[in-house]
């Protein structure tokens, strides 16, 4: 009997072991799977350009900085399609490379009207990385209107594209890019023109942009610390081999809802929502917003939450209440596909995710 009382007593201390092991076991990171660039930026310029040079589009990100001044120029490759940046702070270009890849740090001079009226002239210059000389004259068209914002159409892009412009003016006749000997000059802007009434140019002039990308591609992070309790003020860090890292906090728990804050971009407040069944998180909503200017932020929107069932509704909305887009996903954040619904132009573009979300490693791999 000393025997058998011996194994049960055993048997039950094991259980025990392993239960309590199962309690301490770290927990996986919620994690969308979805690959999202969030920009915004107090001011932006943007023009359009013919084959003279060698991208299809070229974009100045402003914002004043209380005097100091942050400069980010992008280029779109016409070949490739890839942004390629020229930014004058460093940490614009770290951040940058986050998101698009290609980043390099310059010196920009901007020089700026004193008022911003029909007719005004903005003059930019630089050198690209391997220093060839960029001069860029955007005159102002027309007077900046909360009539000339609202969704540009990106039909285009292999992904789905959504630039936001609050307000606007079009570019004016004579607006025009040098790089190195090519010059493009803006192009007539037939769809929106009303000639004699209203000539626009092709290129703009925004206040209050923001543009979210739905992107493709890959990222791997190694999850360096997990919580094994989800309470208020446990955190997940992942890191990349660049250096790179990611921090998600618990700011509120009321098991089975967290709310979570991620420390990804020092010049963007993100957030998210999101349920724990025990095995498997589902995202609610995912929030991105300026520091200094959080009435201008992104809010993904998932009905139901997306993870919880097989099929969810993703709303992307402006501000309060401005829904730009909408999607289906059918699946879950670790394999799921998503389908454009609106708007218009949008519909038919898709993505596909095949990711990998353990306690361990996080795993993005996410296809057009």
């Amino acid at each position: 009997m000393n025997r058998i009382a011996s194994l049960i007593t055993s048997a039950v201390v094991a259980a025990t072991s392993a239960a309590g092991y199962a309690q301490q076991a770290a927990i996986a990171p919620p994690i969308s799977g979805l690959m999202i660039s969030y920009r915004y930026w107090p001011e932006q310029f943007v023009q359009w350009t013919g084959p003279e040079v060698p991208y299809t589009m070229v974009e100045l990100d402003y914002d004043e900085n209380n005097g100091k001044p942050l400069y980010d120029f992008i280029v779109t490759s016409r070949t490739t399609g890839k942004r390629i940046h020229f930014a004058n702070q460093p940490q614009l270009v770290a951040i940058a490379k986050a998101q698009d890849g290609e980043a390099y740090l310059t010196q920009i001079e901007f020089t700026r009207p004193e008022s911003e009226v029909s007719g005004a002239t903005f003059d930019l210059r630089l050198r690209l990385n391997d220093g060839t000389p960029v001069e860029w004259r955007f005159i102002q068209g027309s007077d900046v209107l909360q009539q000339g914002g609202g969704l540009t159409a990106v039909a285009e892009a292999k992904v789905p594209v959504f630039p936001y412009r609050e307000e606007s003016a079009v570019a004016g006749e004579g607006s025009a890019i040098v790089v190195g000997d090519k010059t493009s000059i803006a192009e007539m802007w037939k769809e929106i023109s009303r000639p004699p009434y209203f000539v626009a140019w092709h290129g703009a002039l925004t206040h209050s942009a923001t543009t979210a990308v739905l992107a493709a591609g890959s990222e791997s992070f190694k999850v360096t610390s997990a919580p094994s309790e989800l309470k208020q003020g446990a955190t997940w860090q992942l890191t990349q081999d660049s250096g790179r890292s990611i921090t998600l906090k618990i700011e509120k728990a009321a098991a089975p809802h967290f709310t979570i804050s991620v420390e990804n971009n020092p010049m963007v407040k993100q957030s998210m929502e999101a349920t724990y069944d025990g095995t498997n998180w589902a995202i609610e909503k995912i929030r991105y917003a300026p520091v200094r200017a959080e009435d201008h932020g992104l809010t993904l929107q998932f009905t139901p939450a997306f993870g919880q069932t097989e099929t969810s509704t993703v709303d992307l909305i402006i501000g309060k209440k401005t829904k730009i887009a909408t999607a289906t996903l059918s699946g879950t954040p670790v394999k799921y596909q998503l389908a454009m619904k609106s708007p218009e132009w949008a519909k038919g573009k898709t993505l596909t995710g095949a990711n990998s979300i353990t306690p361990e490693s996080v795993t993005l791999a996410v296809h057009p």
